[in-house]
């Protein structure tokens, strides 16, 4: 979703509106500005646009947070269908519908080889068949729907099997951008972490190895179709790790012979 950079009370400072014929006009003198004249013009498709600090802002949604102190949750629709009339009385938040798979296919196409999606339809100043999505600073591709920003790799996931997962969708080559279907499985949080190097919180330095309490032994454990697997309690971390390693390389050799691997 988009970023703001202004509060209420900052654009309280720079703009007056009047709720009843929403109008915004300027409070302050800037370059060829001055104080009481009308704020903003309209953008080649009849939006109000106003400018502040060098950054365009629908007058809609400058609107909302000088009335209420928020920015809007969703996408603003006026009432009358006129989108120029910028009255408090005429916007209203437009919920969206649950996201389907049906929803989704109208919306989004996607390229299973690539793991690119693109738009099916114009969305706001982006045409149909543009690349969608933008790379989140995480390294995953986030893709805004319905002004939610959802991760591609679960928004695929719901396209191609009509499903949100159960469970978070793991990178298998641990490239989190790339998106290709043979690149994306479920997995429950140790399966994920399995595919992610040992963290440094890990007192036995061994991956999928823990010191288990109650028998004050070391366990092994994996996840796989997005259950915890038990694999015992041992003396010793080599001996636990020595089992996790074999059970990883059995996954391992099955994902490779159902041509799941990369």
């Amino acid at each position: 979703m988009q970023k703001h950079n202004i509060t209420q009370d900052e654009l309280k400072a720079m703009l007056d509106y009047n709720p009843d014929t929403g109008k915004f006009t300027w409070r302050v003198n800037h370059r060829r500005v001055v104080a009481g004249m009308q704020a903003g013009c309209l953008n080649d498709k009849g939006h109000l646009r106003i400018t502040l600090n060098k950054k365009s802002y629908a007058a809609t949604h400058l609107a909302w947070l000088y009335v209420y102190g928020e920015w809007p949750t969703y996408r603003l629709r006026c009432i009358n269908k006129n989108i120029s009339d910028t009255r408090i009385v005429n916007l209203k938040e437009a919920k969206p519908e649950p996201l389907t798979q049906t929803r989704l296919q109208n919306t989004l196409a996607y390229d299973a080889n690539t793991g690119v999606c693109t738009w099916k339809q114009d969305v706001s100043n982006v045409k149909a068949g543009a690349v969608a999505g933008y790379k989140h600073h995480s390294g995953y591709i986030y893709i805004s729907v319905d002004g939610i920003d959802y991760g591609a790799h679960r928004l695929i996931w719901l396209l191609v099997h009509g499903k949100w997962p159960d469970h978070e969708i793991d990178h298998i080559n641990r490239i989190r951008d790339d998106n290709r279907l043979i690149n994306l499985r479920e997995a429950c949080d140790t399966m994920q972490a399995r595919n992610r190097s040992t963290p440094r919180t890990n007192t036995s330095g061994r991956q999928g190895v823990s010191w288990h309490k109650a028998t004050n032994k070391w366990s092994a454990k994996y996840c796989a179709g997005g259950r915890s697997v038990w694999l015992g309690v041992f003396d010793s971390v080599d001996a636990a790790g020595a089992v996790y390693d074999t059970a990883m390389a059995k996954i391992h050799t099955a994902e490779k012979g159902s041509g799941e691997g990369v």
